[in-house]
């Protein structure tokens, strides 16, 4: 098929501007909203909102982002990375014998918070993925005893049911 049969002017290689008119952002740019929002906005995101909304309705340019969180800035990231090596170096020469400092070790002692609060999200993500299996399984096991189709040949081994037996009990309990 050639090229100039479609309708679409990029594919026929016509790429005039086809971007809508730049609105102006329904956000202050001046300021991060980050900063400005509420612990469960940060925690589900919903900061971003405005920015998510905006781009589904065009497409997004330089001029639509807000600034960045304070402690995200270039500046701040360096002076606490610096204060955190400047630690990290007394406290390598203050072992006996001395050794020699971590950059790692800094980098953790800089942006702590970050790691612990990543770490502890993504575990209680895990536990209830876990959860949230258990008490399908569980719930699967009680239809089961309910309607006297419980066979053998559900559970792979013995160990598998006496787990499951266990947790029914520890559930329902």
């Amino acid at each position: 098929m050639p090229a100039s049969t479609h309708a679409n002017p990029i594919l026929n290689g016509e790429i005039a501007e086809v971007s809508p008119k730049h609105e102006p952002a329904p956000y202050d740019l001046t300021a991060s909203p980050f900063d400005e929002a509420s612990l469960w906005s940060r925690i589900s995101f919903g900061y971003g909102r405005p920015l998510l909304r905006l781009g589904s309705r065009r497409p997004l340019q330089e001029a639509d982002l807000p600034a960045l969180a304070k402690r995200d800035n270039v500046v701040t990231a360096i002076s606490n990375l610096e204060a955190a090596w400047a630690a990290e170096q007394k406290r390598a020469a203050a072992l006996q014998p001395p050794g020699a400092p971590t950059f790692v070790r800094a980098l953790i002692r800089a942006h702590w918070r970050d790691f612990y609060v990543g770490a502890l999200l993504s575990l209680l993500e895990d536990c209830t993925i876990v959860v949230q299996v258990c008490v399908y399984r569980v719930r699967d096991v009680r239809v089961m005893l309910r309607t006297h189709q419980l066979h053998l040949s559900f559970f792979p081994n013995k160990k598998y049911v006496c787990s499951r037996v266990a947790l029914t009990f520890l559930f329902l309990g």
